[in-house]
């Protein structure tokens, strides 16, 4: 065998005799500074003391989502008209968008809470991965007596959703959120994504493919200085 395979050979074992099959997991949550609201920062606000909180969902210590607007429209802010019209993703009260990216074959994991509701959608490369609309059953789904139908402000009417074998890419997450009662306004999430590191058998295969295109590319170099 060529001594200058041998080599690669022996250093590819070399740097993958550590290495096990991993995943890598990112978290991202509202107020951790990713994101845009109506295309501007976010506003961390003050809760309604019924709000519920998503943060042990993601494995997260509780109250570190924070509830986030566009404005000061908490407890002790500003109070927004209500919303007329079609709640759909050309009328809302707020967007909140977030582009992520899963490296490998991926698993992802969301819980939303809004109040009054919220329109959620995530996109990919290839489309939508969700698309689940706004609340329209009910005036304001966070009022008492509420129908448990999610997407609302109290942990019995949060969102949730589950994926599994995402392709590798980049995506996008947009929560349309909705002001329906006239009163304090805001939004919160978690989302966990799970992205495959590639086996020790994988990485031999890319280190020996360097090593190899490096060899030839020395041998090209070689013959045309001779």
């Amino acid at each position: 065998m060529n001594r200058n395979l041998k080599a690669v050979l022996a250093g590819a074992v070399f740097a993958t005799a550590g290495l096990t099959g991993a995943e890598a997991a990112t978290t991202y949550y509202s107020g951790d500074g990713n994101g845009t609201c109506n295309g501007g920062a976010c506003v961390s606000i003050t809760p309604h003391n019924v709000w519920g909180d998503v943060s042990d969902n993601a494995g997260l210590a509780a109250d570190t989502a924070d509830w986030i607007s566009f404005a000061n429209t908490g407890i002790g802010g500003n109070v927004l008209p209500s919303l007329g019209g079609p709640r759909d993703d050309s009328n809302y009260t707020m967007l909140f968008s977030n582009t992520f990216s899963v490296g490998g074959t991926g698993d992802l994991n969301l819980w939303v809470l809004a109040d009054d509701t919220a329109l959620v959608r995530i996109t990919g490369l290839n489309g939508a991965v969700l698309d689940f609309p706004a609340f329209a059953g009910q005036i304001n789904p966070c009022a008492g007596g509420g129908l448990g139908n999610p997407v609302g402000c109290v942990e019995g009417d949060m969102g949730s959703w589950s994926f599994s074998g995402l392709d590798a890419g980049n995506y996008t997450l947009n929560i349309y959120s909705f002001q329906t009662g006239g009163d304090v306004f805001g939004m919160q999430y978690a989302m966990n994504v799970t992205s495959a590191i590639p086996e020790p058998a994988t990485w031999l295969m890319m280190i020996m493919g360097f090593g190899l295109v490096g060899m030839a590319s020395r041998r090209r170099t070689g013959v045309s200085m001779a």
